[in-house]
């Protein structure tokens, strides 16, 4: 019921809100949606939301998604009884948003510092042909002219490079995406798919059943319509933007093309559906599904759905459907699309290292359950969950934390913070060398988890704009980073090889933990302001987006440590590892 799941996001929101201290609890809704829709770490989904406040210029949420390559944009509207109508003029607004991140100047002689640092951040990413979305968030209901309005607006830029998408997300979609992340619900229960006349074909084998059968493009169009993204919940990603020379682009292409569409059956490499069961109509050439997602296929569905009428009705397509046990989907999900260009985070959930890194932190002592994938907790039974729960809570890693807080903790913090996905790439290497200790990838997830607590609780305490400003846009992590150079100072270069499983995992280390994220937070603001001078958010904004500014970093820490050591109580209040 939505009610239910309206009450629950009302105690979120005002948890939220008070725990943040927010002025407005739109602003919390925001966050709330950052952090269960876009999968944003609290921290980062905090830093989302920065923008919002007076003439804000209608943006809610900014927030540059690399591995995805585009922009989010977010407005919210919040009401606490769920009665909120959409609105087309500021779905408009939101749109129009964009104009003003266009013009840095403008905003800089308004003197909106968080708003000057997202326009940088636009113009960058639009200079690297991402894609724009922008997402009218809202506790209520859809309306005929915003909804009308989206999709008018979706099929006139959908050409454009680099594509804009307006997705209005109502309360009932709201719910669909907490019920995702929840593991209520990972496939769509049921549906009736229309399939082109005599043009199937039944085939079984070890995996179970399949069909193979052509589809009227109109009939994908129509599930993704009825179910938005949901349809891909088992999918390794969702719609990318349309870049130049990007495959989408080439969909695109050969949708627009009177001549060409026609033989989009012939060039497309088709979508591939896994479910529970299905049963083929024969006689009417209809097919009924139970329990299932597209795993492989989003790029080309969503296109569809952003294709002239003209395409949606002539188009066809070739579509697998595989009725498998639940113990080969896995496999059906990761070969469909290793075959095709995969992000490496996505892929790197297969890597051996990392399902080695999994069976590590599930052993005792303080088993920890390393979540390779999104959507993994559902399938923990009874028993394996009592195994991973302490102090009433359930321990769980999830692998894009991991990989951040190991990232900064190996020195790289600043690509941990502006370009995650080097950290699966050019960098992965380094922060997974095939003799990584289990040990040190605990103590940097632990660090990660002392410093956010830690930067929760100064941004209380500081007053001062620029401070708020730094620990606000990745703070924890750069934290951290000064964390482990406190840590090898204090312990020597070596200690993390003689570290053992129960000092890095108990509460004990914890508690030890804290008092360096509160060293490390005060060195990391006075480094930072040094680096910074005179040049204030402006300057802070741009420091902070390099790696080129870590040995600057150390060196400022360097020269902290040379100075306080002399001073034995300071030193002494380091515990020692």
């Amino acid at each position: 019921m939505n009610s239910d799941f309206l009450t629950y996001l009302n105690k979120e929101v005002a948890a939220i809100q008070k725990r943040w201290v927010l002025e407005k609890s739109g602003q919390a809704l925001m966050l709330w949606y950052a952090r269960e829709a876009v999968e944003l770490e609290e921290q980062t989904a905090l830093e989302a939301v920065s923008t919002e406040g007076g003439n804000d210029k209608g943006i809610d949420l900014f927030h540059v998604d690399d591995a995805n390559e585009r922009v989010i944009i977010g407005q919210g509207k919040y009401q606490r009884n769920g009665s909120y109508n959409a609105k087309k003029t500021e779905l408009l607004g939101l749109i129009h948003s964009t104009d003003w991140l266009k013009n840095t100047e403008d905003l800089r002689r308004e003197g909106r510092p968080e708003l000057v640092a997202a326009s940088e951040e636009y113009l960058e990413a639009i200079a690297k042909n991402y894609g724009v979305d922008y997402h009218y968030v809202f506790t209520g209901n859809r309306t005929k002219d915003a909804s009308d309005q989206a999709e008018l607006f979706n099929k006139e830029h959908v050409s454009a490079s680099p594509a804009h998408r307006a997705t209005l997300v109502d309360l009932a979609t709201l719910r669909s995406i907490h019920d995702e992340m929840a593991g209520v619900r990972m496939r769509i229960d049921a549906a009736t798919m229309r399939l082109a006349k005599d043009c199937f074909y039944p085939q079984s084998g070890k995996y179970g059943q399949a069909l193979v059968a052509t589809v009227p493009a109109a009939e994908l169009v129509s599930l993704y319509t009825q179910h938005g993204d949901a349809l891909f919940a088992r999918n390794v990603r969702l719609f990318l933007a349309t870049r130049v020379g990007g495959v989408n682009a080439g969909i695109r292409d050969t949708l627009e093309s009177e001549q060409e569409r026609g033989n989009f059956w012939a060039y497309n490499n088709g979508i591939t559906i896994v479910c529970d069961s299905y049963h083929l109509d024969r006689a009417n050439s209809v097919v009924d599904l139970k329990n299932f997602s597209v795993v492989n296929g989003c790029q080309t569905t969503v296109s569809l759905a952003n294709a002239p009428t003209d395409a949606q009705r002539k188009a066809e397509v070739l579509v697998r459907i595989i009725s498998a046990p639940e113990r080969l989907v896995d496999n059906v999900i990761f070969f469909t699309n290793s075959q095709t260009p995969v992000r490496a985070p996505e892929l790197r959930s297969q890597d051996k290292r990392q399902k080695n890194l999994k069976r590590q932190m599930a052993e005792e002592p303080n088993p920890y359950y390393y979540c390779l994938r999104k959507g993994e907790l559902r399938t923990l039974t009874p028993v394996e969950k009592k195994k991973f729960t302490r102090d009433g809570s359930l321990q769980v890693i999830q692998r894009d934390d991991l990989v951040q807080c190991l990232g900064a903790f190996r020195g790289f913090p600043y690509v941990a913070y502006k370009d995650k996905g080097k950290l699966y790439s050019s960098n992965y290497e380094k922060l997974f060398p095939l003799d990584l200790r289990v040990e040190e990838a605990l103590l940097a997830w632990r660090a990660g988890v002392a410093a956010a607590q830690q930067i929760e609780k100064s941004r209380l305490q500081v007053v001062d704009s620029l401070d708020s400003f730094l620990l606000k846009r990745g703070g924890r992590l750069f934290v951290v980073s000064v964390m482990s150079m406190l840590l090898s100072h204090r312990n020597g270069s070596k200690y993390l090889t003689t570290l053992k499983r129960d000092a890095a995992t108990s509460k004990t280390t914890a508690i030890r933990l804290a008092t360096y994220a509160q060293v490390a937070t005060t060195l990391y603001l006075m480094a930072s302001r040094r680096m910074v001078g005179d040049g204030g958010i402006e300057k802070a904004a741009s420091v902070l987006r390099t790696q080129e500014s870590y040995p600057e970093l150390k060196r400022a820490i360097d020269d902290e440590w040379q100075i306080r050591v002399i001073e034995k109580s300071w030193v002494d209040a380091l515990p020692k590892f």
